[in-house]
């Protein structure tokens, strides 16, 4: 998986193939990878659920790397949540952004440790004793898919409290 995760990593810093980009309703991806990960969330005792929209602007995207994207934040997320924690999803529109918000009750992030998130094998849990750890490198997959979407993201978090990913992603159609 590491070996994978790094050539994943490699190929979309390098720019090495061509990102095919297509308008891409983002309510049908959050809705389909929530179907996905139900399950593993119900089996974890988290409650998983998102809001938005259905009729929100297309964004111009690659589907299946949105959906990596999309996986990689919620497993997080799965992750680092308690038993009877939450994890939402939320999708909205302003005049010119599609904004996607995951959010969870988990364990949260140190404000010195937010800037490091993004970093090849950077790991908040430096005692490495969780029993799901990965490879360090999914943050770092996902920057790169939201970099390659032209998309921004912020995360706040709150120690013990959870944490906030936001990616505001360009609309195709301005809301109007």
């Amino acid at each position: 998986r590491l070996i994978a995760d790094l050539l994943d990593l490699s190929r979309l810093q390098a720019n090495q193939y061509e990102m095919e980009l297509e308008p891409v309703p983002l309510p049908e991806i959050v809705d389909s990878v929530v179907a996905m990960l139900r399950g593993k969330a119900e089996a974890a005792g988290v409650r998983l659920s998102w809001q938005g929209e259905k009729s929100l602007a297309p964004i111009r995207g690659n589907g299946d790397r949105l959906v990596q994207l999309l996986l990689i934040l919620l497993d997080n997320a799965l992750k680092y949540t308690p038993a009877q924690g939450k994890i939402s999803v939320a999708l909205t529109q302003d005049e010119q952004q599609v904004v996607l918000a995951v959010t969870d009750t988990g364990a949260g992030i140190p404000a010195e440790d937010l800037p490091l998130i993004w970093e090849r094998f950077y790991k908040v849990d430096k005692a490495h004793t969780r029993e799901n750890h990965g490879t360090g490198l999914g943050l770092s997959i996902a920057r790169e898919i939201i970099d390659r979407h032209n998309a921004q993201v912020s995360v706040t978090s709150e120690p013990g409290a959870g944490t906030t990913f936001t990616i505001r992603f360009p609309a195709l159609t301005p809301k109007g």
